[in-house]
């Protein structure tokens, strides 16, 4: 285990760029921008509609943009450079703080105790949760316990925990199980 502990996985991958870099999917950025002048277009004009209101064409088109410029602006993913593989999110486990504590979820992280963590309640909108994210080609998962302080302030509170080679194979049940 490392011994930093970062904000999020991103900002992990991030700072460590020999290992990780951020590509983005031409193809999809260019439908998303074509998609985008489609919207700016009927925003401009929504007279070329055949029927219904124009403030609704202007509203639909509105939320195109909106949706096209995001998904233009995030369209971007880590991969590992080694294996060219897209880093994806695996799971989030939310864990059920009545059935457990901060210092034995952290406990059970540092040694691998996934059947444990596995079998701890799940419930939503709870302050402890575990993010998981896999190199499915380079057998690799990267696990972080990530803590809401506030409604503001939600980080990690553990460094990365990065399983791969031989325990990738060991544990990849138990931690595809960590739903």
């Amino acid at each position: 285990m490392n011994k930093e502990i970062p904000q999020d996985l991103p900002s992990y991958f991030r700072a460590h760029p020999e290992q990780f870099v951020l590509k983005g999917n031409t193809s999809k950025k260019i439908i998303n921008g074509v998609l985008f002048a489609i919207f700016l277009g009927l925003m401009i004009y929504p007279e070329i509609t055949p029927a219904g209101e124009l403030w609704i064409w202007r509203i639909i088109a509105g939320i195109g943009m909106a949706y096209t410029g995001f998904s233009i602006w995030l369209g971007s993913d880590f991969y590992n450079k080694q294996t060219q593989t897209k880093i994806v999110q695996a799971s989030i486990k939310k864990f059920d703080s009545s059935a457990t504590t901060e210092k034995d979820l952290i406990s059970l992280l540092e040694n691998e105790n996934f059947r444990e963590l596995a079998n701890i309640p799940s419930k939503d909108n709870q302050p402890l949760q575990l993010y998981v994210y896999e190199d499915v080609a380079g057998k690799a998962f990267y696990l972080l316990l990530m803590k809401y302080f506030s409604s503001s302030d939600f980080r990690g509170i553990t460094p990365v925990k990065i399983i791969s080679g031989a325990e990738y194979d060991k544990h990849k049940p138990m931690i595809q199980a960590l739903k």
